[in-house]
């Protein structure tokens, strides 16, 4: 009987010295609920909804591998020419273009990712002149190739599916290549990139070194942070108090493209090799603008070369366009017949890119045996081609 009321007094006594560390736990366990309780709320009331709207943009949002992307389900009124449109335009059809996108923030429906039995699948990438920027989607030279094949007498249906993205260069469709694309199984692939990838007016930073950037412990832990509404809205203030006090701009910034020539020579090279180990066949597009010199521009150049050097089939359509802009007499005056606003191209423009795309592959898709085992063409077997739409 001593030793159990001796055991009872023990147990009281530990109880007594845990009772701080209880009080403790319990108010974390409470303090941390509150913290989510209120970011809920912070949420709910949109107070940084803003924010991540416009971060980067309304139309795209950050990817760690990408560096950013066409926002998912996307349904918005966009201008076409940001720098000179305003508010009040915004009902003017001219100025604006109506944007939507699929659950990959593509100008598609959704469609299974796996392919289609008997379906050729034909997957164009390349940047927003691929996208479609400022025609409806029907007016884009992705939609019409499909119609254009369509009509064709083919041995097997046809599938095309626009993969291009407003602002993307060769190095993230390198990427896109890699980490999607090759698993959607496409039997071709087109491929059109080199605007974005010198950038007339520079970039901060090349594509490459904002990738690595993106891929550090810093960078992957600020962006689970700013998932929390506090730490997003603590973290603006801080910003904006700092950006207050000093005001400096980058001047280097000026000379830097996003992606130099050698890597835009290795960024073809590896969409080729992965078209090659799926056994797709690429195709390059080479891409016009109206300032543009086709002898003078090097990434021009490049793509030739790089068709040449691993016999890919090559559809010469900045040649087409600057011959057609000689020919007709078009001024820098905006819109003319083919761009927009010097890059992207009018409906007529994406005609032209479609008929000559179309011309490249009607003779490969009669030829090509379907599927992936025996009896299969591969890329390697397809030789040099090149559409010069003369």
């Amino acid at each position: 009987m001593v030793y159990y009321e001796a055991s009872i007094e023990e147990l009281k006594g530990q109880m007594k010295n845990r009772r701080p560390s209880i009080f403790i736990l319990v108010m974390i366990i409470f303090g941390c609920g509150l913290v989510i309780l209120t970011d809920m709320l912070l949420g709910a009331v949109g107070i940084n909804r803003e924010y991540r709207l416009t971060n980067p943009d309304r139309m795209h949002r950050k990817d760690r591998h990408l560096l950013f992307i066409e926002r998912s389900y996307l349904d918005l009124q966009v201008p076409i020419m940001p720098t000179i449109v305003f508010d009040q335009d915004k009902r003017e059809p001219l100025y604006y273009w109506h944007v939507k996108t699929n659950k990959w923030g593509m100008n598609e429906d959704d469609f299974a990712e796996e392919k289609p039995d008997h379906v050729r699948r034909i997957i164009c990438l390349g940047d927003s002149c691929t996208f479609g920027w400022g025609v409806s989607r029907e007016q884009g030279y992705v939609r019409l190739l499909h119609q254009e094949l369509a009509r064709s007498s083919l041995p097997v249906p046809v599938e095309v599916l626009n993969a291009g993205h407003t602002g993307f260069t060769s190095f993230q469709g390198r990427v896109l290549m890699e980490r999607y694309i090759r698993f959607w199984q496409p039997d071709f692939v087109t491929f059109c990139f080199g605007a974005n990838d010198h950038l007339i007016h520079g970039a901060a930073q090349t594509d490459k070194e904002a990738y690595h950037k993106n891929q550090t412990f810093q960078y992957r832990a600020l962006s689970f942070l700013e998932k929390s509404n506090w730490f997003l809205l603590m973290a603006r203030s801080i910003r904006k108090i700092s950006s207050a006090k000093t005001q400096t701009v980058s001047k280097h910034s000026e000379h830097i493209n996003r992606v130099a020539v050698q890597d835009f020579a290795e960024n073809l090279l590896a969409m080729v090799s992965v078209c090659r180990q799926i056994r797709a066949v690429p195709i390059f597009l080479t891409q016009p603008y109206f300032q543009q010199q086709p002898g003078d521009d090097v990434y021009y150049q490049t793509m030739l070369a790089r068709a040449a050097r691993e016999s890919v089939v090559l559809v010469d359509c900045a040649q087409q366009f600057h011959r057609l802009k000689q020919e007709w007499g078009l001024s820098l005056m905006m819109p003319n017949r083919l761009y927009i606003d010097g890059i992207h191209p009018q409906a007529e423009g994406h005609h032209i890119v479609a008929g000559m795309t179309a011309e490249a592959l009607k003779p490969l898709l009669t030829t090509r045996q379907q599927g992936s085992g025996q009896g299969d063409i591969g890329a390697e077997e397809i030789g040099e081609q090149i559409i010069s739409g003369q």
